[in-house]
């Protein structure tokens, strides 16, 4: 099974990124990491939020949902989390 500390390295690792700038910074990778954590690991919005920093559940319930809504309407986003999540369950086979 997937675990958050594969999302984290994934995410970090794709964007070239530190995990610092990810749980930190405000930016559009946090939403994907979100998004990751939730729909490959089923995380609750809470434990997603301690990985945070201590962010408000109803503030990760309220980003999945806007990130959700993105990539309905965003083919080129869906195609770069599809391979996001493939790239997850490649590791943790």
């Amino acid at each position: 099974t997937i675990e958050a500390d594969e999302v984290i390295e994934t995410v970090t690792r794709y964007f070239g990124m530190t995990r610092k700038e990810l749980v930190v910074g405000r930016n559009s990778k946090r939403n994907v990491t979100i998004y990751l954590m939730k729909t490959q690991v089923g995380m609750t919005n809470r434990e997603i939020g301690r990985w945070f920093g201590g962010m408000s559940c109803s503030a990760v319930g309220k980003m999945y949902q806007r990130f959700r809504a993105r990539l309905m309407e965003d083919g080129p986003l869906r195609r770069e989390i599809d391979r996001l999540a493939k790239k997850m369950s490649d590791v943790g086979g």
